[in-house]
Protein backbone atom coordinates (compact mmCIF):
# COMPACT_ATOMS: atom_id res chain seq x y z
CA UNK A 1 0.00 0.00 0.00
CA UNK A 2 2.59 2.55 0.58
CA UNK A 3 4.32 2.41 -2.61
CA UNK A 4 0.97 3.52 -4.37
CA UNK A 5 1.47 6.83 -1.74
CA UNK A 6 5.13 7.28 -1.84
CA UNK A 7 5.56 8.16 -5.79
CA UNK A 8 3.01 10.82 -5.58
CA UNK A 9 4.28 12.46 -2.70
CA UNK A 10 8.06 12.15 -3.85
CA UNK A 11 6.90 13.48 -7.22
CA UNK A 12 5.33 16.17 -6.03
CA UNK A 13 8.35 17.55 -3.79
CA UNK A 14 11.10 17.05 -6.32
CA UNK A 15 8.84 19.38 -8.66
CA UNK A 16 8.46 21.90 -5.68
CA UNK A 17 11.96 22.21 -5.36
CA UNK A 18 13.01 22.72 -9.13
CA UNK A 19 10.75 25.40 -9.95
CA UNK A 20 12.50 27.16 -12.65
CA UNK A 21 13.07 30.22 -11.45
CA UNK A 22 13.73 30.78 -7.24
CA UNK A 23 13.91 35.05 -8.22
CA UNK A 24 10.20 34.98 -9.14
CA UNK A 25 9.51 33.77 -5.11
CA UNK A 26 11.96 36.57 -4.01
CA UNK A 27 10.07 38.87 -6.63
CA UNK A 28 6.53 37.72 -5.46
CA UNK A 29 7.69 39.18 -1.93
CA UNK A 30 8.81 42.61 -3.07
CA UNK A 31 5.64 43.26 -4.85
CA UNK A 32 3.41 41.74 -1.44
CA UNK A 33 2.61 38.58 -2.30
CA UNK A 34 1.84 35.91 0.49
CA UNK A 35 2.50 32.51 0.67
CA UNK A 36 -1.01 31.49 -1.31
CA UNK A 37 -0.47 33.94 -3.58
CA UNK A 38 2.91 32.17 -4.51
CA UNK A 39 1.36 29.06 -4.33
CA UNK A 40 -1.38 30.07 -6.60
CA UNK A 41 0.45 32.44 -9.55
CA UNK A 42 3.90 30.49 -9.08
CA UNK A 43 4.13 26.94 -7.77
CA UNK A 44 0.49 25.49 -9.28
CA UNK A 45 1.19 26.82 -13.34
CA UNK A 46 4.95 24.67 -12.93
CA UNK A 47 2.71 21.56 -11.10
CA UNK A 48 0.38 21.10 -13.72
CA UNK A 49 1.83 18.69 -15.87
CA UNK A 50 2.68 16.96 -12.74
CA UNK A 51 -0.91 17.17 -10.78
CA UNK A 52 -2.34 15.62 -13.89
CA UNK A 53 0.17 12.94 -14.71
CA UNK A 54 -0.38 11.89 -10.71
CA UNK A 55 -4.11 11.56 -11.18
CA UNK A 56 -4.04 9.52 -13.80
CA UNK A 57 -2.10 7.22 -11.99
CA UNK A 58 -3.86 7.35 -9.12
CA UNK A 59 -7.06 6.90 -11.25
CA UNK A 60 -5.37 3.85 -12.73
CA UNK A 61 -4.29 2.38 -9.34
CA UNK A 62 -7.31 3.11 -7.52
CA UNK A 63 -9.34 0.57 -9.94
CA UNK A 64 -6.58 -1.96 -9.19
CA UNK A 65 -6.64 -2.02 -5.29
CA UNK A 66 -6.87 -5.32 -4.90
CA UNK A 67 -3.73 -7.17 -2.30
CA UNK A 68 -4.22 -5.08 0.92
CA UNK A 69 -8.04 -5.43 1.54
CA UNK A 70 -7.95 -8.82 0.15
CA UNK A 71 -5.26 -10.03 2.49
CA UNK A 72 -6.68 -7.90 5.57
CA UNK A 73 -10.23 -9.14 5.87
CA UNK A 74 -10.79 -11.63 2.71
CA UNK A 75 -12.63 -8.55 0.95
CA UNK A 76 -15.65 -8.25 2.58
CA UNK A 77 -15.95 -7.02 5.77
CA UNK A 78 -16.80 -3.49 6.53
CA UNK A 79 -16.98 -2.26 2.79
CA UNK A 80 -13.19 -3.60 1.83
CA UNK A 81 -14.58 -4.70 -1.47
CA UNK A 82 -13.45 -3.28 -3.92
CA UNK A 83 -14.28 -3.43 -7.76
CA UNK A 84 -11.46 -5.88 -8.17
CA UNK A 85 -12.49 -8.29 -5.61
CA UNK A 86 -15.72 -7.94 -6.55
CA UNK A 87 -14.53 -9.72 -10.25
CA UNK A 88 -12.33 -12.06 -8.80
CA UNK A 89 -14.79 -13.10 -6.41
CA UNK A 90 -17.64 -13.17 -9.40
CA UNK A 91 -14.68 -15.16 -11.26
CA UNK A 92 -13.60 -17.77 -9.05
CA UNK A 93 -15.92 -18.00 -6.18
CA UNK A 94 -19.69 -17.78 -7.54
CA UNK A 95 -18.10 -19.45 -10.92
CA UNK A 96 -19.15 -16.94 -13.21
CA UNK A 97 -16.26 -16.48 -15.15
CA UNK A 98 -18.04 -14.66 -18.16
CA UNK A 99 -20.25 -11.91 -15.70
CA UNK A 100 -16.67 -11.68 -14.59
CA UNK A 101 -15.19 -10.94 -18.16
CA UNK A 102 -18.13 -8.71 -18.80
CA UNK A 103 -16.99 -6.64 -16.05
CA UNK A 104 -13.46 -6.27 -16.61
CA UNK A 105 -14.64 -5.01 -19.88
CA UNK A 106 -16.72 -2.34 -18.63
CA UNK A 107 -13.45 -1.23 -15.62
CA UNK A 108 -11.38 -0.79 -18.70
CA UNK A 109 -13.84 0.84 -20.67
CA UNK A 110 -14.75 3.27 -17.72
CA UNK A 111 -10.66 3.80 -17.05
CA UNK A 112 -10.79 4.45 -20.73
CA UNK A 113 -13.06 7.04 -20.54
CA UNK A 114 -11.39 9.03 -17.34
CA UNK A 115 -8.23 8.94 -18.97
CA UNK A 116 -9.36 10.51 -21.79
CA UNK A 117 -10.95 13.06 -20.01
CA UNK A 118 -7.64 14.03 -17.67
CA UNK A 119 -6.16 14.44 -21.14
CA UNK A 120 -8.42 16.49 -22.90
CA UNK A 121 -8.08 18.58 -19.76
CA UNK A 122 -4.39 18.55 -19.87
CA UNK A 123 -5.21 20.16 -23.53
CA UNK A 124 -7.10 22.17 -23.01
CA UNK A 125 -4.36 23.93 -20.24
CA UNK A 126 -1.81 23.89 -23.08
CA UNK A 127 -4.39 25.79 -24.93
CA UNK A 128 -5.12 28.25 -22.50
CA UNK A 129 -1.36 28.83 -22.01
CA UNK A 130 -0.78 29.32 -25.75
CA UNK A 131 -3.87 31.54 -25.41
CA UNK A 132 -2.35 33.71 -22.78
CA UNK A 133 1.51 33.86 -24.32
CA UNK A 134 0.08 34.89 -27.97
CA UNK A 135 -2.86 37.80 -25.88
CA UNK A 136 0.53 39.45 -24.12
Amino acid sequence: MQYRHTVPEQSYWSNVENVPDKNLYYAAKVDGATKFDEFKYITFPNMKKLFLSVLMLSVISSFNEFDLPYIVSSGGANGTTTIMIYIYKTANISRKVGLASAMVVVLCAIIFVLLTFCFSVRALFKKLKYKRSVKT
